[in-house]
């Protein structure tokens, strides 16, 4: 099977479990500082955690859909809908182990998910992609930073005469989430959250301009 291995981010600062089909992307092509790139060679599928400022002014209960219409501008995007969106006030009814070291950066912390899709070009290809989307903010104010975790999954071009497939089914987000409903890519996308700690908050003090 698709064993899940133990990930470092940003040297260690913070650790994620993800399957083993995924690659570091910075092994072959460069990424940016504040990010960290793993992409599926079955699936073609991609992950991708970040690192911003904090978004002044956001509503915490809906933040997550800012970030997703950010990336549809960014990726010149032709088409975007969203699926469902889920608030946690709590982060860890969703990322159980995020916080768990716990100190000043952890104050004030929430999350926001959401499902939904975008029909943009992937990796620098022409033609455009329908690609669904797993989408996790979490607002960290006490660190003045917002924490992205993107799931980008590709759909297979239909077969001859064949429909596209359906987006990611709404119940796929949160921790009661039926993941088999959208496997692989819900599997992995939960077990990300569900495995990311926090190690160093030293991290985003190196962070500060």
């Amino acid at each position: 099977g698709d064993v899940a291995t133990l990930r470092e981010l940003w040297g260690g600062a913070v650790t994620v479990s993800l399957p083993s089909s995924y690659n570091d992307v910075s092994d072959v092509r460069q990424v940016p500082d504040n990010q960290e790139v793993f992409l599926c060679r079955e699936t073609g599928a991609s992950i991708i955690f970040e690192l911003l400022d904090l978004e002044p002014g956001l509503d915490d209960a809906t933040s997550a859909t800012h970030f997703f219409n950010d990336l549809a501008t960014a990726n010149a995007a032709a088409e975007s809908a969203v699926t469902e969106v889920q608030h946690f006030p709590d982060v860890s009814t969703l990322l159980p182990r995020l916080l768990a070291i716990g100190g000043e950066g952890a104050a004030g912390a929430s999350a926001c998910v959401l499902s939904g899709r975008q029909l943009a070009a992937q990796f620098n290809r022409t033609t455009p992609d329908t690609v669904d989307m797993l989408l996790a903010n979490v607002r960290l104010p006490g660190v003045a930073t917002d924490l992205l975790v993107t799931l980008n999954a590709p759909q297979q071009p239909p077969a001859e005469g064949g429909a596209a497939a359906d987006p990611p089914p709404a119940g796929v987000l949160g921790p009661e989430a039926d993941v088999r409903a959208w496997a692989p890519h819900a599997g992995t996308f939960a077990g990300a959250l569900g495995s990311l700690e926090m190690r160093d908050w030293a991290l985003f003090g190196e962070q500060e301009q």
